[in-house]
């Protein structure tokens, strides 16, 4: 479901750290987390939001939902469970899945992901996060209002690298301020079980112990390889995704409007690369991006 769920427990954390800072709207209040019950409300709205959609897809006259596992047999051409379906415009939005680094024991350990954190049903006294970039700090945030020590480590020097300094700056100050532990600059080198304990080693020299370790090191392609996307003459990499023109379509020699697959959201591999575009694309970023950094530090 995307970022629902993501949301839903953001809204939590957020209720929690409220009612916290109650003295400060002239009221005293007592919190106590009852986060099996947080997890119940995410998974309610979560099973109402996809039903309705579902329903909303199904009863629409000039929409066919069909379900199963496409593949692209040409550029405008595709199979779905041995059904041919054609069409003058494809759009590719398959989705995104976790990149895993290669660290040394990492596979061992039972490391969490965006959606393995989600089925959580026990509230982890120590959670460390490898990676500083957009879904880590969400994750780490929340978890961290919930009651969790959270501790996160950053590779790059700076937290959500791509975002303009200042806006990295804001980010970490905020969350240092609310008590998350932040360690930039740093790479974990190996990663091991102690007892109940999950160690990670980084090349600071440190180590940190945590009862559960979210990997958060950015994401790829959702299965592109397997959607046949070199039958189609589509150029892409199953690390990068589908690369695309300043019109958001693929790249692929002699492309007509006549004959056209659009890649959309995580899938494609670059933004446009017209003179411009890339500008207006970081100024449109970095007006987000500011607008949260605001609304974090209003909250807190």
């Amino acid at each position: 479901m995307g970022c629902i769920p993501t949301k839903a427990l953001v809204r939590s954390a957020e209720a929690i750290h409220t009612a916290r800072r109650g003295a400060e709207f002239g009221f005293r209040a007592e919190v106590e987390v009852d986060f099996p019950r947080i997890v119940e409300r995410k998974n309610a709205l979560v099973a109402t939001v996809r039903g309705g959609l579902e329903r909303g897809l199904e009863q629409n006259p000039g929409i066919e939902l069909v379900r199963g596992f496409a593949r692209f047999e040409a550029a405008n051409r595709i199979s779905v469970e041995g059904r041919a379906l054609q069409s003058e415009r494809i759009i590719v939005a398959s989705g995104v899945e976790p990149h895993i680094p290669a660290i040394p024991g990492l596979d061992e350990v039972g490391y969490l992901t965006n959606e393995t954190l989600m089925d959580l049903e026990e509230l982890p006294a120590r959670l460390i996060v490898l990676g500083g970039g957009a879904e880590g700090l969400e994750f780490g945030h929340a978890f961290h209002r919930f009651g969790s020590r959270v501790t996160i480590v950053q590779r790059n020097r700076r937290l959500a690298p791509h975002e303009d300094p200042e806006i990295s700056a804001a980010i970490e100050e905020i969350l240092r301020e609310e008590g998350l532990e932040i360690l930039t600059g740093t790479a974990p080198t190996r990663v091991e079980r102690r007892g109940a304990a999950i160690v990670v080693e980084t090349d600071s020299g440190r180590s940190l112990e945590g009862d559960a370790l979210l990997v958060s090191t950015g994401r790829k392609p959702h299965q592109l390889t397997d959607l046949g996307i070199a039958e189609a003459g589509i150029e892409g990499d199953p690390e990068r995704g589908i690369a695309i023109d300043e019109e958001l379509r693929r790249r692929r020699p002699a492309c007509s409007r006549s004959e056209t697959c659009w890649a959309a959201s995580s899938t494609r591999t670059s933004l446009p690369t017209r003179p411009g575009s890339r500008s207006r694309t970081r100024l449109r970023a970095s007006t987000e991006a500011t607008d949260h950094a605001r609304a974090g530090r209003d909250l807190h």
